[in-house]
């Protein structure tokens, strides 16, 4: 499974090789990665997040394991074109539908990854909803 890879992977060895924000608050709120190695994709959402008046600080994710094709699935309704590493994408009148439907057909929350944009992790935490 590909949660428990990435749990007993050193963070310092986990790299973000795409990032798709689809929401942005003093760095990424809610979007889609995907790690190099164990090459897998996931949909993130902050839910914990530490500020301080130098700024924004790190914040804790929670993953839900996506299909491996989700980055071409967005760029079936978003543009522009993603070309680099950050992708911010934007779509027209109707996209909340579809990004509603994609997020919807995923699992729950199995990780919680510690970070600050999200472009290195710094700890992999089990998700526990209790």
């Amino acid at each position: 499974m590909l949660a428990e890879r990435l749990l007993t992977t050193p963070p310092a060895d986990l790299r973000v090789e795409r990032l798709a924000v689809l929401d942005w608050y003093d760095g990424p709120i809610e979007g889609y990665l995907r790690i190099a190695d164990p090459g897998s994709c996931w949909h993130f959402e902050v839910v914990a997040a530490a500020h301080s008046e130098k700024g924004p600080g790190e914040r804790q994710y929670a993953l839900s394991a996506a299909p491996d094709d989700v980055f071409e699935r967005l760029r079936e309704f978003l543009e522009p074109p993603s070309t680099g590493r950050v992708w911010v994408p934007r779509g027209p009148s109707g996209t909340e539908e579809a990004l509603d439907r994609l997020k919807q057909a995923l699992p729950g929350p199995a990780l919680v990854v510690r970070s600050t944009f999200l472009y290195d992790v710094t700890a992999v935490w089990r998700f526990s909803a209790r």
